[in-house]
């Protein structure tokens, strides 16, 4: 209903105006066309527009050294003094000749000396005289028997041998008795330690003397 109703509705003053209007344009633009006041429309083509690829900047050059400035002059090191004395360290002498490395001399310490001590006469102990068998005296037998006694720490004989017989076996024998059950002496030392030892002794038997 309201689009009919437009339809049939007059135009207006304003509309019929423009109309008029519109039509003097297109007599003038004729007209004027005609006599070539106004050049006619001609279409424009548009633009040609191309789009250049522009290559890439080519790589620097690579960087060159530059040489490295020598410097002429010449270091000479200052010698260092040489000791007069050679210095002593923990027994090693280090003696320096000219520019030579030290020269380690080894100090061997002397050999450790043993204080040794052999078997003593006990002054509070003398040796007695062995007892002069009866059947030697009888038969007049004298002589003088070599022995060895093997004296302990504790200073009592362990043992008798006899090196050199008296010329009677009695004789001998009673020497060795006499050594084992009554002689004591001194014993051996070694840095002040008692140690056993054999000792060589002389008994002579004599029948002036008995």
């Amino acid at each position: 209903m309201t689009t009919q109703a437009l339809e049939k509705r007059p135009m207006g003053a304003l509309g019929r105006m423009s109309i008029v209007a519109g039509m003097h344009v297109a007599a003038f633009y004729l007209i004027a066309s005609s006599l070539g006041i106004v050049p006619p429309l001609v279409e424009v083509a548009p633009p040609d527009i191309r789009i250049i690829e522009q290559p890439e900047p080519p790589d620097p050059p690579p960087t060159i050294p530059q040489p490295q400035q020598y410097d002429p002059k010449v270091y000479v090191p200052t010698p260092e003094p040489v000791p007069t004395e050679p210095a002593e360290t923990d027994s090693r002498v280090a003696a320096v000749v000219n520019d030579h490395p030290p020269i380690i001399q080894e100090v061997v310490p002397p050999a450790r000396t043993l204080q040794l001590t052999g078997v003593r006469m006990d002054s509070r102990h003398p040796l007695s005289q062995p007892a002069y068998p009866l059947s030697d005296i009888r038969q007049g037998n004298e002589g003088t028997a070599e022995i060895e006694v093997y004296v302990l720490p504790s200073g009592r004989i362990g043992d008798v041998r006899v090196i050199k017989s008296a010329g009677s076996p009695t004789l001998d024998q009673s020497a060795i008795d006499e050594a084992k059950r009554k002689w004591r002496m001194l014993p051996a030392m070694r840095d002040g330690e008692p140690y056993a030892q054999w000792h060589r002794l002389k008994v002579t038997f004599n029948l002036k003397n008995r």
